[in-house]
């Protein structure tokens, strides 16, 4: 066997083709350094082969990505130029690396395993994505009972259980990653599955299913049986949380529970308001004079807290509220101390009071000119006498005094000398 250093120094075409027969040689010729260059230097002592140009480069085998996965039992260390990433690559530990930074490739496609599904059916087609690089494979990760027809097929059939919700996953693998993706598929009811799916807004609730409980998520007030969504969670409302929530109308103020809100503040009717007044949605300030019935009217400007009371014909809650101090069927009325009814500022029927007739013992009284007697006695019209322990009739002090009772004792009141035991009653009205 000969051992030959060659040198191809490239500067004629018959050097070119004499160095290529010489590469060709068979087996009688064994080469120990290969250099190929313009100036005729050595190759490197490190180098089996070196090229060397000032001017051109080393063109490897273009292939694409398609071609160079096709490729049988490629070789450790084999090199190509791969057309489809522009990128050098390498093959090594039975896989292909971009030379650039040492990346295994192909990556896997990005797994995407369709739209969730609810139906009403048992059985429904798949929608994954078909893999550009790797292998596609479902796979079920919760659900009980259900079946895949072909496990590679992106869009195989899936047949369930009615009733049970279920999550696959479309997995892409290559030799160098994988990529996954999840799926909810749900068959008949999906308010009792155990999963969130269709429109609701947490597992089994929410949207058109039942309302969510506190501290489960929502989107909107209806999804919670509080009515109160904050943050996308279901909370109960309070008048002190600093929100608007449950019935307020506005920010912890109106509604049915919480206190009455201030004036500029948003309301619904008069009740949300401190000042009794909503008006275009908005408490309002309240004047007796403004022409308009708000705040605690019950006519426009009297009754309620005004001191105007109203008249005859105006609305009313009580007999304070009108004029003639008898209000009957939210009405004030005309008063007659005739007309059989205990109306205006008497205290019992037709009697008592500032301008009706006093009334008979035993009938209702404020004070004792209410009485024919002259005695109002808790708040009931008595008849006068000398030992019942109270200052009534003509006495002028308890049970003394007076035309028809004994004489007073030295310190009470008198209004004559004869009121009094000592006979003598003195310029301050007291007995001596």
């Amino acid at each position: 066997m000969i051992v030959v250093l060659i040198h191809c120094v490239m500067k004629t075409n018959a050097l070119r083709n004499l160095c290529a027969i010489l590469l060709l040689l068979g087996p009688g010729f064994s080469f120990s350094q290969v250099a190929i260059s313009t100036d005729g230097s050595s190759p490197d002592n490190s180098a089996m082969l070196e090229v060397k140009s000032p001017t051109k480069g080393l063109l490897l085998p273009r292939l694409s990505d398609v071609a160079r996965d096709a490729m049988a039992n490629p070789a450790q260390g084999l090199i190509i130029f791969n057309t489809t990433s522009n990128k050098i690559n390498y093959y090594g530990d039975g896989k292909w690396y971009e030379f650039t930074n040492a990346v295994c490739v192909p990556d896997p496609t990005t797994a995407n395993a369709g739209p969730d599904q609810v139906s009403p059916l048992t059985t429904v087609s798949l929608a994954g994505n078909t893999p550009v690089h790797g292998t596609g494979t479902w796979a079920i990760i919760s659900g009980t009972g259900g079946s895949i027809t072909n496990i590679h097929n992106p869009a195989s059939l899936f047949t369930g259980n009615l009733g049970v919700g279920y999550i696959l996953q479309w997995t892409i693998s290559t030799p160098c990653n994988t990529s996954t993706d999840n799926v909810t598929i749900s068959l008949g009811s999906t308010c009792s599955n155990g999963l969130k799916d269709g429109t609701e807004t947490d597992v089994d609730c929410g949207g058109s299913c039942p309302k969510c409980a506190n501290g489960k998520n929502c989107n909107i007030g209806s999804d919670c049986q509080s009515g109160v969504c904050v943050g996308g969670v279901c909370h109960v409302p309070s008048c002190t949380d600093g929100i608007k929530d449950g019935s307020e109308t506005d920010v912890d103020c109106g509604g049915a529970s919480c206190p009455g809100c201030a004036v500029g503040k948003n309301c619904n009717i008069g009740s949300d308001c401190q000042s009794g007044f909503c008006a275009y949605g908005v408490c309002q300030a309240t004047s007796c004079t403004d022409g308009v019935k708000d705040g605690t009217e019950t006519d426009v400007d009297c009754g309620g807290s005004c001191t105007t009371k109203c008249a005859v014909g105006k609305y009313c809650n009580i007999g304070g509220d009108c004029q003639s101090g008898f209000c009957a069927n939210g009405v004030c009325q005309a008063t007659s101390c005739t007309d059989g009814i205990k109306d205006g500022s008497e205290t019992d029927v037709d009697c008592g009071g500032a301008s009706c007739p006093k009334c008979a013992l035993g009938k209702a009284c404020n004070v004792g000119g209410d009485c024919q007697s002259g005695v109002c006695v808790g708040g009931v019209c008595l008849i006068a006498s000398c030992a019942n322990g109270y200052k009534d009739g003509t006495e002028t002090d308890v049970d003394c005094g007076g035309s028809s009772c004994a004489k007073c004792a030295s310190g009470k009141a008198c209004n004559l000398n004869s009121d009094c035991l000592s006979g003598v009653c003195t310029g301050s009205h007291v007995c001596q």
